[in-house]
């Protein structure tokens, strides 16, 4: 005899009705509105955001900690084919498909919601709830949902996407980079036009791009693992008559990364590759051509689960759920979770949906696409499990947080805490086990002459009172300064320290001149990325170093006098 479970019931019913009505992206009016209904009438009180999001508030014993729950509610411009499992629920709107489960997030976390606003009186934090429009059309919505204050408050978050690729019940993430970064760029390369007769006469722009097409992957291949990255030509357009060459010929491609410097590095390939094939086509008599232009648009970023919260999860979930893997393969998909997860920390986890016992078979944005849903039930015990686990050890899931102190000099004061600095670094060098080596490392007499003395800063970062590293600028003329000294001891790596320590020092060095120098090892990846995050480009790599540089900041500020 079944026995029926009311939640798994009601989740179902919602399934099916917003899978009846899906909509667009910035166009999920209908679906908003049955939202704030079914929020209302669970006594939870609800806002719109993003012109056709909705957030809402669970309120515990306290506000934090606070964690939030997103589900993405915009569906796709898909025609759904009937199938024996769909004939009760198909969408009702033509040309328009909840083909990716959306229809299923927002079911998942409204039945977290029931679970959880039962429960209130017991919660010792809250619980945000982000249903968040146009995940699906870059630039996305939840860039919005950020700058109109969604996050505002939130200490952590979590999100999910049902996987028609994964074992159904699978629970799939990893720490780090689970999802890649999305860019699309557009390319046009002028040439002479003329007739075939005469081929010396013309410049051919199909040639040329039929080179690029062919050596782009391998140019890249040279400086980036191929496993790390996909590039494709998806359009190419040029010409109209069988036997004139054309003038123009336009390609449109994409490519993903799972970093951003090899975001970087495909760019620069591509800009080489196509300069390099400027010169060979290029003719005597013929001025300035052939010639390109090229347009890189990034759209969202990649997708970096937070360490810290990831291991916590995981932990929880291996205790709770049969099928759970920590050490998922990232994939090549790119979402906009990634924008949340740069704000505050937390993760994004795949949950499986396949079960070819009855015929759910079909992958995300196929228009056969099903899910089993038995999932569901899952899936809101997953949001609840980790929530609860969340509210009761925020501290397993956090990272601490790094005290930054700050040692500022000018061109004149005499600096009285020096030694204070210089005991400081000592001590990490201590704790890292190896004495001081002024060779291998820095004289730390320079602190004094290079930072402190010459309108520079240094800061010192501390956990709980202990030093964790380290970051500095250093002064090289009125105009023009160092960033240095950007250090993380071992075991506090991976934190995010080195990033916090890293922005306290720009923002000094931004502030006060006009331009800002770096380098670092070309082996140091996530180092590469944040400089070039943070708008630094790399102006040379020599005997493995890269050299970087940002210009065009302040007026740099004028010097005391020294009479």
């Amino acid at each position: 005899m079944t026995t029926h479970n009311p939640l798994k019931d009601w989740i179902i019913r919602l399934r099916r009705e917003f899978h009846r009505e899906p909509e667009l992206s910035f166009k999920e009016f209908k679906t908003q509105e049955k939202i704030i209904k079914i929020l209302t009438d669970l006594g939870i009180e609800p806002e719109k955001i993003a012109e056709t999001g909705v957030i809402a508030t669970i309120h515990g014993r306290a506000p934090h900690p606070c964690i939030a729950l997103r589900s993405d509610i915009d569906a796709l411009e898909v025609s759904e084919v009937p199938t024996a499992l769909n004939r009760d629920y198909i969408s009702e709107n033509a040309g328009v498909m909840h083909a990716c489960g959306h229809d299923g997030h927002i079911a998942m976390v409204l039945g977290a919601a029931r679970v959880l606003q039962e429960m209130r009186e017991s919660l010792p934090g809250s619980v945000r709830l982000i249903f968040q429009p146009a995940e699906e059309e870059p630039p996305g919505g939840a860039a919005r949902v950020i700058a109109e204050g969604g996050l505002d408050g939130v200490d952590a978050i979590l999100g999910m996407h049902i996987f028609g690729y994964l074992n159904l019940g699978l629970i799939a993430f990893r720490s780090g980079s689970l999802m890649a970064s999305s860019n699309v760029f557009s390319i046009k390369i002028i040439g002479k036009d003329g007739h075939h007769s005469n081929p010396w006469d013309c410049i051919d722009p199909i040639l040329i791009a039929s080179d690029f097409i062919c050596a782009i992957n391998a140019e890249i291949n040279n400086r980036i693992e191929q496993t790390r990255y996909v590039l494709g030509i998806g359009r190419i357009r040029g010409g109209a008559q069988f036997n004139r060459t054309p003038d123009e010929v336009d390609m449109l491609g994409s490519f993903r990364t799972f970093d951003d410097c090899d975001t970087e590095t495909i760019e620069r390939t591509i800009e080489q590759t196509l300069g390099g094939l400027m010169e060979r086509y290029r003719r005597d008599g013929i001025a300035h051509l052939p010639a390109y232009d090229l347009d890189v648009l990034h759209g969202y970023p990649v997708l970096v689960n937070d360490e810290t919260f990831t291991e916590a999860a995981g932990s929880e979930l291996k205790r709770t759920f049969p099928a759970v893997d920590c050490d998922a393969e990232p994939i090549f998909g790119s979402e906009d979770f990634a924008s949340y997860l740069e704000q505050v920390p937390g993760a994004y986890l795949l949950l499986g949906t396949l079960n070819p016992e009855k015929g759910i078979v079909e992958g995300n944005h196929s228009n056969r696409f099903d899910i089993d849903e038995d999932v569901l039930m899952t899936g809101t015990e997953i949001l609840q499990t980790i929530v609860l686990d969340f509210l009761e050890r925020p501290e397993d899931y956090l990272r601490s947080a790094m005290k930054i102190e700050t040692f500022a000099g000018s061109r004149t004061d005499t600096i009285d805490q020096t030694a204070a600095v210089k005991a400081m670094v000592l001590g990490v060098l201590h704790v890292e086990g190896f004495e001081y080596d002024p060779a291998k490392d820095f004289d730390l007499d320079d602190i004094e002459e290079y930072y402190l003395r010459n309108r520079g800063i240094f800061y010192i970062g501390l956990v709980d009172g202990e030093i964790v590293g380290t970051s500095a600028v250093r002064m090289m003329n009125d105009e023009k300064c160092e960033i240095k000294r950007i250090y993380v001891r071992t075991n506090f790596r991976g934190r995010g320290f080195g990033r916090e320590l890293f922005t306290m020092a720009l923002k000094f060095a931004e502030e006060n001149y006009s331009t800002v120098t770096l380098k670092t090892a070309v082996r140091l990846d996530e180092a590469i990325n944040l400089y070039l995050k943070n708008g630094f480009s790399i102006v040379k790599e020599e005997d493995g170093i890269a050299y970087f540089e940002k210009t065009g900041l302040a007026e740099p500020v004028q010097p005391v006098s020294m009479r």
